[in-house]
């Protein structure tokens, strides 16, 4: 789950001298989120990244849910730079000061990952919900469907372990620069707090697409009228042509199709049109 670190230090230290310096012995990029608060991440590598913040009493360290090895490898670094570079001292967010290498040992570096999919899974098995991990280019969606077909517990986290990680890669690496993420419409519902996600896909295109409610399927030439076609998720994986993939939970994506293709796809959408329903959820 998640951990948070604290560096109680009276010095300061600026965030790109912490970047010259562990770029020596890894490959690391660093992003500034906002004044005094940096984040870091192993580019192909890590599967969630390093917040570090500057705090009044020094620098906190958090490490995230579904972290991997590579990230905890990378916070660890963190921590002994800087608490060198400060002189400072490493404690536990119970208020605990942590000596030498106890922070974070090999054990909880290599089984960190794993018990936080047994946790998880634990919640997904629970509640049917689909759990979305914000990473270092992209979020992704891990839910029901990954969790397998074998009804005993433990023997589902050690079938399906092993595949996580590498869903994570191809979210977040693979497909980085797959085709392009259409931009999203978003429209008031009759919950308020949470407005429905339509995004735009045609035959023209390669995509990417996360998080939607539905996808307005272009039209395809041909004289055929501009119709509206909306298709959930659902429906989507009963009629996704054969070279469209799902590569996590709800995160599709497409390849470019000729005219006559795309007309043929978007016949079969029409017979499991959303937009009626969509009519009744949004708000009038």
């Amino acid at each position: 789950m998640s951990w948070t670190y604290l560096i109680k230090t009276k010095n300061r230290i600026e965030f790109n001298e912490v970047f010259k310096k562990i770029r020596y012995d890894r490959s690391v990029n660093a992003i500034e989120k906002m004044e005094n608060l940096v984040y870091f991440y192993s580019p192909g590598l890590s599967t969630r990244g390093i917040d570090v913040s500057l705090e009044k009493y020094g620098y906190e360290i958090r490490i995230t849910t579904m972290s991997n090895e590579h990230d905890l490898s990378l916070a660890l670094r963190l921590m002994q730079i800087i608490s060198e570079m400060t002189k400072g001292n490493i404690f536990n967010n119970e208020g605990n000061e942590l000596i030498g290498p106890s922070y974070l040992t090999d054990d909880f570096i290599k089984y960190s990952f794993i018990n936080d999919i047994r946790i998880i899974f634990q919640i997904i098995n629970d509640t049917g919900n689909t759990i979305e991990f914000p990473g270092p280019t992209r979020s992704v969606f891990i839910g029901k469907k990954l969790l397998g077909k074998n009804n005993n517990y433990e023997k589902r986290i050690k079938t399906t372990a092993n595949n996580i990680e590498s869903i994570f890669y191809d979210v977040l690496y693979r497909y980085d620069n797959w085709g392009i993420e259409p931009s999203i419409m978003a429209v008031e519902s009759s919950d308020e707090y949470n407005p429905l996600k339509l995004k735009l896909v045609s035959g023209d295109d390669n995509y990417l697409v996360q998080n939607y409610d539905y996808l307005m399927i272009g039209d395809a030439g041909k004289n055929e009228s501009n119709d509206i076609v909306l298709i959930d998720q659902f429906s989507l994986e009963l009629i996704k042509p054969k070279y469209w993939s799902f590569i996590d939970e709800s995160t599709i994506i497409t390849e470019k199709m000729s005219e006559d293709k795309w007309y043929s796809f978007r016949k079969d959408c029409k017979k499991f049109d959303c937009y009626n329903e969509f009519k009744k959820k949004a708000k009038r």
